[in-house]
């Protein structure tokens, strides 16, 4: 597409999952130098935490494999619980991932149903907002990140 607009260079600064929305800026010509400096640095997440479900992707697109009550949770328990993912602390990758093992895309392996081996991160996370309880489901929260953290 860039090039039809005359641009023989192109790229972008960061990828998005698949089901998330937002912006992902798109670098043209001589402006593919900043690339280094834009996808350092931190983003913000907005999303919806649904409660007692769990995922075989961690995510909103995956099978459901577990379903627990989660009306105990409440707004005080998950402020206590968000302080604990202040900071900087080691993350697994999560399979579902666009991260390569072995030389292809671990999401494409997990979609197989194989069990990549991920690498563990150092993730950093904090400035945690609880936008919205959503009543017996969960609550919208946003969450600023450094590079390369996942928010599942």
């Amino acid at each position: 597409m860039a090039r039809c607009w005359g641009f023989r260079k192109y790229g972008h600064a960061g990828t998005l999952d698949p089901a998330a929305t937002g912006l992902l800026v798109v670098l043209l010509g001589r402006a593919t130098r900043l690339s280094p400096y834009l996808t350092g640095l931190p983003k913000t997440y907005s999303f919806v935490l649904r409660l007692g479900v769990e995922t075989d992707s961690g995510d909103s697109d995956g099978t459901v494999t577990a379903t627990s009550g989660a009306s105990h949770v409440d707004r005080e328990s998950l402020e206590t619980a968000l302080r604990g993912f202040e900071g900087t602390f080691p993350q697994q990758v999560p399979a579902f991932s666009a991260v390569r093992v072995g030389g292809r895309r671990a999401y494409k392996l997990a979609r197989r149903g194989q069990s990549p081996e991920m690498p563990v991160r150092q993730a950093t996370a904090g400035s945690w907002t609880i936008e919205e309880e959503i009543p017996g489901t969960g609550f919208r929260l946003s969450v600023r990140v450094g590079t390369g953290t996942y928010v599942r």
